[in-house]
């Protein structure tokens, strides 16, 4: 599908409506891992699936070029869905998620995977907000639950003495 095109210069590509199924090939998401000046991907209305999705989300993370990515109505479950939304939003530890693709908005995931509430265009400083709101958001997230963050410290950089990296970890965000 997409082999021998010079993607260099590409902003937007707008793949919807073409049926596209992959069959198990990866060209697109060969092209996201290339990490291309390509801002917008769309590939709505099309037959991925969750091997597609897969696939997809782990190329993306290595990218910091793309700004869109839309997967709307294509056959991608909940599997899938969840793969690319824990690609922009890996919360099972400070290390992942700080790992995660933050310049990336997903749109066409079900509502069971609000990414509106974690990955929202805010200016230039884009993606530096994106990773910051979503650090204190897992913070927060892990002091309302009673939990508080240092046995998740503790546990997350093996050690007795990683409380001694909150006020760092706090100034970060």
């Amino acid at each position: 599908l997409l082999s021998g095109v010079d993607f260099s210069t590409y902003k937007v590509l707008n793949f919807c409506d073409n049926n596209l199924q992959t069959n198990g090939r990866t060209d697109i998401p060969d092209l996201i891992a290339a990490n291309t000046p390509l801002r917008s991907l769309h590939l709505y209305s099309n037959r991925l699936n969750n091997d597609d999705a897969v696939l997809i989300a782990q190329s993306l993370g290595g990218n910091t070029n793309l700004s869109l990515l839309d997967v709307s109505d294509n056959v991608i479950q909940e599997r899938g869905m969840r793969a690319l939304y824990e690609a922009v939003s890996d919360t099972s530890t400070l290390n992942a998620l700080s790992d995660s693709n933050h310049s990336c908005l997903l749109v066409g995931l079900s509502e069971d995977f609000n990414v509106y509430a974690i990955n929202w265009d805010s200016g230039a400083n884009g993606l530096y907000t994106h990773r910051m709101l979503k650090i204190h958001r897992l913070m927060a997230e892990r002091y309302r639950s009673g939990r508080g963050t240092v046995p998740h410290l503790n546990l997350e950089m093996g050690g007795g003495d990683s409380v001694l990296l909150a006020p760092f970890l706090m100034e970060s965000v």
